[in-house]
């Protein structure tokens, strides 16, 4: 069966790497997340979607949307998330006025990112944030349904949050949580985002003011 050919518009390796492990039905090809980049990709082939980082500026990220909208031979376009939070709201909300229906939380493991990114391809709507924080009524709106508006972490974020708090480095919390070091990392990184905490020690004493650690 010949790979689903799709664009990657982000310039982090680690999310490029979520796809280069891929040996299954994806054919992912990474290109500066630049309106000019895109431009010179699209003239040169034909491709079955495009993936869009909205870890980027999300002026750019929506700019970007635009533009592929303008083009039916890359529908549909995929918004891949590295964090939900109350900020992200409007910039889903944005991306969905232009055509955008499917999201995917990078704090998925990596087979279901896959299978989300091949099910959008199929013109699914696919809304995949239920590990990441839960956003504001009023920014999820354009989804179908309200969410509860309190910012509460997953079971694997509360897992990794007692385990941080316990004074294990990430090292240690992955290989008692048999994850990978990498989804550790997005997983403090989500953590930090969420509780508004510029570092693991300051994320540590806001958990247990929260609550959120014994």
């Amino acid at each position: 069966m010949k790979p689903l050919e799709l664009l990657l518009l982000t310039d982090r390796y680690a999310l490029q790497s979520i796809f280069e492990a891929d040996d299954g039905p994806l054919l992912v090809t990474p290109i500066d997340p630049r309106p000019e980049a895109l431009g010179r990709a699209l003239a040169q082939k034909r491709y079955g979607g495009a993936l869009v980082d909205l870890g980027i500026d999300s002026h750019v990220a929506i700019q970007l949307c635009e533009m592929l909208s303008e083009y039916p031979a890359v529908i549909p376009v995929i918004g891949v998330l590295c964090c939900v939070s109350q900020r992200t709201g409007p910039t889903l909300e944005a991306l969905a006025s232009k055509g955008v229906r499917s999201f995917i939380d990078l704090h998925a493991n990596q087979s279901s990112i896959i299978q989300a990114v091949m099910a959008a391809s199929r013109g699914q709507s696919v809304i995949q944030l239920e590990s990441s924080a839960t956003l504001a009524h009023e920014s999820v709106s354009f989804l179908g349904g309200g969410r509860d508006s309190t910012a509460s972490p997953s079971c694997r974020e509360r897992e990794v949050l007692v385990l941080l708090a316990e004074g294990m480095t990430r090292e240690q919390i992955a290989r008692t949580t048999s994850l990978s070091l990498r989804t550790v990392m997005r997983t403090i990184s989500c953590l930090e985002e969420k509780l508004d905490a510029p570092c693991s020690f300051v994320l540590g004493m806001k958990a247990a003011k929260l609550g959120l650690v014994p």
